[in-house]
Parts: C-alpha cells; structure tokens; sequence
C-alpha cells in the first residue's frame, strides 16, 4: 500500500509550508501562556506579602503604642484591618484564609519563631491574642493562605498539604510605656 504514489504524497505535504506559522505558534503559545501566567500569579503573591507586611506594621503600631488594649481593639477587629489593607489593591478571600497571631514573651530570647502549622495545614489551636501590656516583648504574625491558581505551578508555588501557598508577615517588638 505504501506505494510511490503515497510516497510522493507525503513528500509533497512535507515540502508545502501552508500553515506552517499556525502550527508553530501552536506549539509554542501553550508554554508561553503557561509561563506568562506563572509570571503574573508570582507578581500577584509579591504583592499579597507587601500588602500583608504593610498591614501587619499597622497593626503592630496599634499594639505597640497601646491603642489597641486601651480602646478595646479585639483580634477580629485587627483581622478587618488586615483584611481592610489586603483588599486595598487586590479583592481577597480573608475568612478562613487569614490568620492573626500575637503573642507577648518575657524576652526577644524566648521569642518562639515557628509557624503554626502541623501536617502542612494550618493548626489555629497554636494561634493566640496577648497584645500585653507595656513594655512587654510582643510578636505579630499575621498568616494568609493563597490559593495557587496557574497549573503545574502548585508545585513550586505551594507550601501547604492542600496545594496553597502560605505567605506569612510577622513584626516583633517591646511596647511602650502607655
């Protein structure tokens, strides 16, 4: 069957370059969106992590200058805050996604730096609220989990056992005398 009439068939559909620019940017155009895609979540997440460092150095000024224990500021109340920031630029998730930890030590010293998190899942029984008193050692860490969106790219990307990537913001220091 394979005569030299097919043959020259099949030389003949080599040889013609009908088309041959669509075919190539066929191959070539998944990767490239993949990638421009890939790029553009990696922008996004930059600037979900300065949102949040943003918003963690407010709130943390709330706590440290004592408006927050004198006003009766609660975690939910700084949580909005954050939530408030985060969505100044881009519209986010906060419930179930943002995290709010504050917790005063006795000194920079015993500063436990660790992440709540236990089998790559959050675990909110470790996350507190002891803003303190003054002149107390206190560390603000404010958690966000963000949903990796760009295929193939959860596995660079993700940090977390359900494919998100935890993007985490924490500010330490002693508070003033209020």
């Amino acid at each position: 069957m394979s005569g030299p009439k097919t043959r020259q068939r099949f030389a003949a559909l080599i040889k013609n370059g009908d088309g041959a620019a669509a075919v190539e940017f066929a191959l070539v155009s998944i990767p490239l969106f993949w990638m421009l895609m890939g790029t553009l979540e990696f922008g996004a997440m930059s600037l979900v992590q300065t949102s949040l460092d943003s918003a963690v150095a407010e709130v943390g000024r709330d706590i440290r200058t004592g408006t927050a224990q004198t006003t009766g500021l609660t975690k939910t109340d700084l949580e909005a805050a954050i939530c408030d920031n985060l969505n100044d630029i881009l519209s986010l998730e906060c419930a179930g996604n943002l995290f709010l930890d504050v917790d005063r030590y006795d000194s920079f010293a015993n500063v436990n730096s660790g992440t709540p998190v236990a089998n790559g899942a959050m675990d909110a029984g470790q996350i507190g609220y002891t803003p303190g008193g003054a002149n107390e050692v206190i560390l603000v860490r404010a958690y966000y989990q963000w949903e990796v969106f760009t295929p193939l790219f959860g596995a660079v990307f993700a940090n977390m056992q359900d494919g998100k990537r935890l993007v985490v913001s924490s500010m330490m220091f002693r508070n003033e005398p209020f």
